[in-house]
């Protein structure tokens, strides 16, 4: 009936079958399957359907959800019903106004972290990593204009390389095994050596005092850097000169520590940013330290096998506009 378009039948039957909502057919499609791929945009039966236990997250035999394969206006409906956030891309001002909870025009970082965290369908890790991106960028949160402006949020958002990885699902090329190729699982061997990793680092952390989620220990190294973290910037090129700028002022300021200096860890504190580092600072003075040596060939060859220390008569590197050897 659903394929033949037939809906107050439909509608009629849900009164003695109400099961039919959530029965799942050939192909494992569902009638909210068919609803979506047909663009059915009728909120009484949309709303029928959800009362009655149809899944929003149901997946065919083909791998798709109800609202992949919807188009643009029968997402957004059907988001509103089942009471779903809108889409960040498609109704940024909804998407704004839904995560908006105490409704005072400013989403607080704790919002905007679960929101972004939401938009992106983050697991775990990444949850993190965009919680401790919104720790260094938006520590007092963003408003509207802070959002959708010229320079704004969803601007950046969609010229970072990062968050387009989030959105296309990529995860990050350690957690690639070499087994099955760039998708594959890990090996046996490689999940033991990150396991004996993981158990070096939490020596060490445990021996100079740090703990997952709090400041840094006092007796960690302050490294005050000259500039905001142009982390997620638009634009590349004044990303990288920024990083740049950041890795010739590390490298002046550790290149005489000792190990157990480096050991001890440091405190990360980028200039015009408020905030004690409880790991989001770090990791993304780590981000821009990367950035910084593979953004470009001018410190390492990039090569398709991938970067390779400069040939043997290369004796000067350019850091900062200053030559070192």
């Amino acid at each position: 009936l659903a394929r033949r378009e037939r809906w107050a039948l439909v509608r009629h039957l849900f009164a003695e079958y109400p099961h039919f909502a959530a029965e799942v057919g050939q192909e494992k499609v569902t009638l909210l399957h068919v609803c979506a791929e047909r663009g059915v945009m009728d909120a009484e039966l949309l709303t029928l359907l959800r009362d009655h236990g149809a899944n929003w997250e149901a997946v065919d035999s083909s791998g798709r959800t109800p609202e992949m394969m919807a188009n643009r206006s029968f997402r957004a409906l059907a988001r509103n019903i089942w009471g779903l956030s809108p889409d960040l891309f498609e109704d940024p001002e909804n998407w704004f106004r839904f995560w908006d909870r105490n409704t005072n025009g400013v989403l607080e970082p704790e919002e905007l972290g679960d929101a972004l965290a939401s938009a992106y369908r983050c697991d775990g890790v990444a949850v993190q990593w965009v919680k401790s991106y919104v720790n260094v960028h938006h520590r007092a949160g963003i408003d509207k204009a802070g959002l959708l402006g010229e320079r704004g949020l969803l601007q950046t958002l969609q010229a970072s390389e990062e968050f387009a990885g989030l959105r296309q699902q990529r995860k990050p090329p350690l957690f690639y095994g070499t087994g099955g190729g760039r998708g594959g699982a890990l090996l046996e061997s490689e999940r033991s050596r990150l396991l004996q990793l993981e158990a070096h680092l939490e020596h060490f952390r445990a021996e100079y005092g740090w703990e997952a989620g709090k400041p840094a220990p006092r007796h960690a190294l302050p490294l005050p850097l000259p500039a905001p973290s142009p982390e997620g910037s638009a634009d590349p090129a004044e990303r990288l000169r920024t990083a740049r700028g950041i890795l010739g002022f590390t490298f002046e300021q550790t290149r005489g520590l000792s190990g157990h200096a480096w050991r001890a860890g440091f405190r990360i504190d980028f200039a015009g940013q408020e905030g004690l580092d409880d790991g989001g600072l770090t990791k993304a003075w780590a981000a821009e330290i990367a950035f910084a040596l593979f953004g470009d060939c001018a410190l390492f060859d990039a090569r398709p096998a991938g970067c390779f220390f400069k040939p043997d008569d290369v004796e000067m590197l350019p850091l900062d506009g200053v030559q070192v050897k």
